[in-house]
């Protein structure tokens, strides 16, 4: 949980009881404040990586045992960005997939399993172009990267196949159809399917799609029908259960 003042981790047990909350940086250190973050589990280890105050990009561990590492400078192993605004994180196997948008572009580095990093690269530069992204959401589809990035108040899609491969960003609108514009995204893997939510309307309206496995769209569809409304919230998150 992030607040005006840092983040905040808490874990619910096995057997159904919750942990309290533990100030993150009491235990990986002091990044002075939390801008933004993400999470993403990798055999039974919490991995979190963290925008600071001081803008820097920062990785840490909670192991199983419920032991933290202490923060560690992301750009010093894959290489500084400037103007971060987001970050996406999702695990694939035993690697840990960092998506971030900065500088108005999308960027996306690989922690392997061995803690290794991978340079961050531009994705328009294997994508192709898009200008002014704001935003990114991350999810493991069949063993694939999926992401989807905000620009423009439109979103766009690529693929990272499983040889390091990625197909040209397409406009989510003309799969799914066309909304309002687009504020915020969410998005999360299902077997071979990805779900996908946004918010649109300066986040007073939200919808729902799916890209299949077959690579076929369904049409966005109002959540207000099946969940009801809620006002205009803040953000949106989603995960997929088995």
């Amino acid at each position: 949980m992030q607040t005006d003042k840092g983040l905040y981790q808490g874990a619910r047990l096995a057997d159904g009881a919750w942990t309290g909350f533990v100030d993150v940086q009491s235990k990986a250190g002091d990044i002075g404040g939390v801008r933004t973050s993400a999470i993403a589990g990798i055999d039974g280890n919490s991995h979190v990586v963290a925008l600071g105050n001081d803008g820097r990009l920062r990785h840490t561990i909670r192991k199983a045992d419920g032991t933290w590492g202490t923060f560690g400078d992301i750009g010093s192993m894959a290489g500084v960005l400037t103007g971060i605004t987001h970050v996406s994180a999702v695990s694939i196997g035993t690697d840990l997939h960092v998506v971030v948008a900065a500088d108005g572009k999308a960027f996306h580095t690989v922690r392997r399993g061995d803690g290794s990093w991978t340079p961050f690269g531009d994705i328009s530069v294997v994508a192709g172009p898009i200008g002014g992204v704001s935003s990114v959401a991350t999810a493991s589809v069949g063993g694939e990267l999926q992401v989807i990035a905000l620009s423009g108040g439109k979103a766009f899609h690529t693929i990272r196949n499983t040889t390091g491969h990625w197909s040209e960003w397409g406009a989510v609108a003309r799969a799914a159809g066309t909304t309002g514009p687009v504020t915020s995204v969410s998005m999360a893997g299902v077997g071979g399917d990805a779900h996908i939510v946004i918010a649109t309307d300066n986040g007073t309206r939200q919808y729902h799609t799916i890209r299949k496995a077959d690579r076929n769209w369904d049409p966005f569809g109002e959540l207000k029908g099946p969940l009801g409304t809620i006002g205009k919230p803040a953000a949106i998150s989603m995960t997929g259960t088995l």
